[in-house]
């Protein structure tokens, strides 16, 4: 009798034809990631085409639940790695339109994963300063740093949406300036964020320094003439981050962004405000942002209060009689008919 196979495995009976194949290195080639991250996103998505058969399968969807129900003796984590590998190839297939129907992944949350929103922390204003600080506006990379940490810290962008503008996706519109950009798990979808002034000016500074204004073509933020990618991006703020001292496991380049909805939060936004900002679809996402966030100073048990100084002067004036009616009985009691001190003792001379 074989050995069974790990959840998820590959079987070899499950093996996709070349097309799919090729829809593979298509797909995490039109992904900035790392290569560690695209050997275990083509494991995971290899594991679910097995078990699904999305090429001839009309069943696939169903049995892509299936998949996803394997994995639940892994870590929370590793199952959220997964399932968001296979759910992103799905959102491509379907854009590309080489499958048909609704991602059946989108219905899958994890929600032990929303005390991670809790463990994750803000970084402070003062911490804030030393990491601007750190970068050197006279050479080229402090410029591109400035202007990276700028955008994450004001429009709260994820690091990937920042690693995929090109100067052409900024603009004006009316008095504003914004910036286009694809939003986290929506390929071929562009959304909108507007850019504050200090915002622009970083970006401008940094174009100027590399002989390129808002009216060039090409990726924004480079690295020796090349896009710069995500891994190089993230490298490179976490660097900044070690040298300001910010070595906390709390702490990484989403905090950039935890940073941005903290401040929406503390500054008075609605939660609909700090959705939009932090571009969730389920409200109950933001939800646990703003709880992640709250302060202690801001608690509303620090605004529960009583009128009670109406009751409490009635209180107080019970509390004299009753201690003015006991001293009487006191001094009735110690001094009465039963007192035989002298009569010059009795009256108090």
């Amino acid at each position: 009798m074989g050995k069974a196979s790990p959840p998820g495995a590959v079987s070899p009976e499950g093996k996709p034809p070349a097309e799919f194949v090729n829809h593979v290195q298509l797909w995490l080639g039109s992904r900035d990631y790392s290569d560690k991250t695209i050997a275990l996103y083509k494991m995971a998505v290899e594991r679910w085409m097995a078990c699904a058969h999305p090429w001839d399968d009309p069943l696939w969807p169903s049995k892509s639940i299936t998949w996803r129900k394997s994995l639940t003796d892994k870590a929370l984590k590793t199952q959220s790695v997964f399932v968001g590998a296979a759910k992103g190839f799905v959102d491509w297939l379907i854009v590309n339109k080489h499958l048909e129907g609704q991602n059946p992944f989108d219905s899958v949350k994890f929600r032990g994963l929303a005390s991670e929103y809790m463990h994750r922390r803000a970084l402070t204003d003062e911490e804030v300063g030393n990491l601007l600080g750190s970068c050197d506006l006279h050479e080229v990379n402090g410029l591109r740093d400035n202007a990276i940490l700028t955008i994450m810290l004001h429009t709260a962008l994820r690091i990937g949406g920042v690693a995929g503008i090109d100067i052409q996706d900024v603009e004006k519109q009316g008095d504003l300036w914004v910036v286009h950009y694809e939003g986290k798990g929506q390929p071929g979808k562009t959304r909108v964020k507007v850019l504050p002034a200090n915002v622009l000016m970083a970006i401008k500074a940094y174009l100027k320094k590399t002989d390129r204004t808002l009216q060039s073509q090409g990726p924004l933020f480079l690295s020796s003439d090349q896009k710069l990618s995500i891994h190089g991006m993230r490298k490179s703020i976490v660097r900044r981050l070690r040298r300001c001292g910010i070595d906390d496991s709390a702490v990484s380049t989403h905090s950039l962004r935890h940073t941005a909805a903290t401040k929406a939060v503390e500054s008075g936004n609605d939660i609909k405000a700090v959705q939009d900002l932090l571009d969730h679809a389920n409200l109950a996402t933001t939800d646990r942002y703003v709880h992640a966030v709250r302060q202690l100073d801001q608690a509303a048990e620090l605004t529960i209060h009583y009128d009670t100084e109406k009751t409490h002067g009635k209180r107080k004036q019970r509390s004299r009689a009753r201690q003015g009616s006991r001293d009487g009985r006191e001094d009735h009691g110690a001094h009465g008919k039963d007192d035989h001190r002298p009569a010059a003792a009795r009256a108090g001379r």
